[in-house]
């Protein structure tokens, strides 16, 4: 039997900066009724990146596209709509066919700071290995401009993240991030990547040491 294909809505609005906090905690009550739904898998907020992304975008993951379809033509989701007018009226909802589930092994995650230490779990030992493996000798070494280079080096590692490393690290700490947790778990969790931080900046400190 195969399984539910994931599905997500991709919710993007501008919020000005003095109704940030606002907006946070209308997003956590949002996040709660998500989370009572049948199917719910993840509910990530990302905030603007200056110059890069002006919009706040909010990433809603359900395990099949009739539970997410469900959830959006719910009452409940549209007394939220309601309750927070003054959020969505420059708001802009894209469905996509592949929801963000996979990244968490389908565990809700705890607090988006959890999911985004993963990601730096992952993400800065492959900057580090692309750039001095392989865009330093092979790239940088034969005139290729900064800009093209840093434009390949995302490339291939926005990809391995999102497809291969991001997923695997998800199901590795699929412990830490379920819900509900207790406190011993969330501090194993840090202890865990606050080792494993310093396992990777000593190694490669060391690599820096020996080929410098």
């Amino acid at each position: 039997m195969n399984e539910p294909q994931g599905a997500s809505a991709i919710i993007t609005t501008r919020i000005a900066p003095a109704r940030e906090g606002e907006f946070l905690r209308w997003q956590d009550r949002v996040s709660a009724a998500e989370a009572a739904w049948p199917g719910f898998v993840a509910h990530r907020v990302e905030r603007p990146v200056a110059g890069v992304q002006e919009d706040w975008v909010v990433s809603v993951s359900f395990d099949s596209p009739e539970h997410l379809d469900a959830w959006l033509r719910s009452d409940a989701r549209r007394e939220l709509i309601d309750g927070g007018v003054e959020f969505t009226r420059d708001q802009h909802v894209t469905r996509t066919a592949l929801g963000f589930g996979f990244w968490s092994a389908q565990a809700p995650p705890d607090p988006v700071f959890k999911s985004n230490l993963l990601v730096l779990l992952m993400l800065y030992p492959l900057v580090y290995l692309w750039g001095y493996f392989v865009s330093e000798p092979l790239i940088d070494s034969h005139g290729v401009p900064f800009w093209l280079s840093l434009f390949i080096g995302n490339v291939v590692s926005t990809q391995l993240l999102g497809w291969v490393l991001a997923p695997w690290i998800f199901r590795r700490f699929r412990w830490w991030l379920q819900r509900p947790n207790s406190w011993r778990r969330h501090l194993a969790g840090y202890a865990v990547l606050v080792v494993l931080y310093a396992l990777s900046m000593a190694a490669f400190a060391w690599l820096g040491w020996v080929h410098g």
